[in-house]
């Protein structure tokens, strides 16, 4: 499935210094799943019988092209001293590298997941830059569109040579029962269960960024009165 890969961090270093052992590995390894995971949405081989925890979405899972193979260019990296919840950073010197290495490869579609929270103009953008380059080189680019919004402004990688992608019909909500420590049970999406829940709770929300197709949101939830909920009945997932 993977045929090549390939890491870039000279402009990474040449900011932050020699890259830490600790917090990343120096090779075009996954640290964290999200290039893992964006890889699968692409190119992942059909996996009967999967779901996600708790057994919601069960079915058969399957890349959008199941048969190709696989080139992985790593050029974004975990953010010095800094938690994994604060994301990764990626340097425009080390992406274009990583496109330019992609073109001169060979490959047919470029598949990235990189972008900000709001849009540049293209001349300053260095994937809008470097897309058109491999455009003319009869490679589809496609990019994430981002996690921000729903508000004006509030895409990234608008250039016209791009195939920007994000979701249209489905969210990240899952509906579940949550049974309290009196019997009382509770269906509700996750949003309601944190507005249901806001005094009982800290949030915080980070941003996550890595390789590939979708850009998403980490959100860590501390219950403060765990004790109340009895999770035995059923599992919920909660997201955002």
């Amino acid at each position: 499935k993977i045929i090549g890969a390939r890491y870039y961090l000279k402009g990474f270093e040449q900011l932050y210094g020699p890259l830490n052992a600790t917090e990343d590995d120096r090779s075009p390894r996954d640290m964290d799943g999200h290039g893992t995971h964006t890889a699968s949405t692409v190119a992942g081989r059909r996996v009967p019988n999967a779901s996600a925890f708790g057994g919601f979405a069960e079915g058969t899972a399957s890349g959008g092209a199941p048969l190709a193979r696989l080139a992985i260019y790593k050029a974004c990296w975990a953010t010095p001293k800094a938690s994994k919840a604060a994301g990764n950073t990626c340097f425009e010197a080390d992406m274009l590298a990583a496109i330019d290495d992609a073109i001169r490869d060979g490959v047919h579609v470029l598949s990235i997941s990189i972008g900000t929270n709001q849009p540049f103009a293209f001349n300053r953008d260095g994937i809008a830059i470097g897309a058109l380059n491999a455009v003319k080189h009869n490679i589809l680019v496609a990019c994430s569109a981002g996690n921000s919004g729903p508000a004006p402004s509030s895409l990234s990688n608008l250039a016209p040579w791009l195939i920007t992608v994000g979701a249209g019909s489905l969210d990240r909500d899952f509906v579940g029962p949550v049974v309290l420590g009196t019997g009382m049970e509770i269906i509700v999406s996750n949003f309601i269960i944190i507005l249901f829940t806001v005094q009982c709770i800290n949030i915080v929300i980070t941003f996550s960024f890595l390789f590939f197709h979708f850009i998403f949101i980490a959100n860590y939830i501390t219950f403060v009165f765990l004790h109340l909920i009895d999770f035995r009945e059923k599992q919920s997932l909660l997201t955002i």
